[in-house]
């Protein structure tokens, strides 16, 4: 049973193909031709006078005095105002950064360098942050540059209070560092405020 079932349908396939190869053979070459002719003179291809609308961007200045995030701090506590001075925290709960520094010395003698440190930062919660650094070097002359791994450092800080509720904004700051074989710590009290409408201040 299962096998003429399997017959019948392969006849039944058989004949459609035929029938369909008889259909097309009832047109000639030229009359197809004809046809597709016909079909493509009706279809525009000019795209020369297709016309884009104008699109007008403007970029407007981030109010860096905005308070946002969890501890309603000023969005400009959240990027590196000043070189080396920290204030506050950057990266707010449950979010996560990533900076790159790179820092060329060339001394009178011996060989340049040139150091990186990559920072991962993340945010922790109740006025946490923790930041990772890894630290690597390139030196050596022209032509004889080495890389090579320097070391390893982290840090932790702890904000006494959201923004505005002690004076100075107190955060506790602790990082330790081993670099070069060598291990170090570094504590400090970060200091930070707004002064007057457009200026800031920040002491460690």
């Amino acid at each position: 049973m299962t096998i003429y079932c399997m017959f019948k349908q392969l006849v039944k396939v058989s004949f459609i193909v035929f029938i369909s190869s008889e259909a097309s053979a009832q047109y000639s070459q030229s009359a197809v031709r004809a046809g597709s002719e016909s079909i493509n003179s009706n279809v525009r291809t000019d795209t020369s006078q297709v016309e884009l609308g104008e699109a007008t961007v403007v970029a407007k200045a981030y109010p860096q005095k905005e308070l946002v995030g969890e501890y309603k701090q000023p969005a400009w506590t959240l990027v590196r105002k000043f070189p080396s001075t920290r204030v506050y925290l950057m990266t707010p709960p449950g979010t996560m950064m990533y900076e790159k520094w790179v820092d060329i010395r060339v001394p009178k003698k011996g060989s340049s360098q040139v150091r990186f440190r990559d920072e991962f930062a993340f945010g922790l919660g109740k006025r946490l942050e923790l930041d990772l650094y890894l630290h690597t070097v390139l030196e050596g002359k022209q032509g004889e540059h080495t890389f090579g791994w320097r070391g390893f450092s982290w840090e932790v800080r702890y904000a006494l209070a959201d923004w505005g509720k002690i004076w100075g904004n107190p955060t506790l700051y602790f990082e330790q560092k081993i670099l070069n074989g060598f291990m170090g710590i570094e504590p400090k009290l970060l200091l930070g405020d707004q002064i007057g409408k457009r200026g800031i201040w920040g002491l460690n």
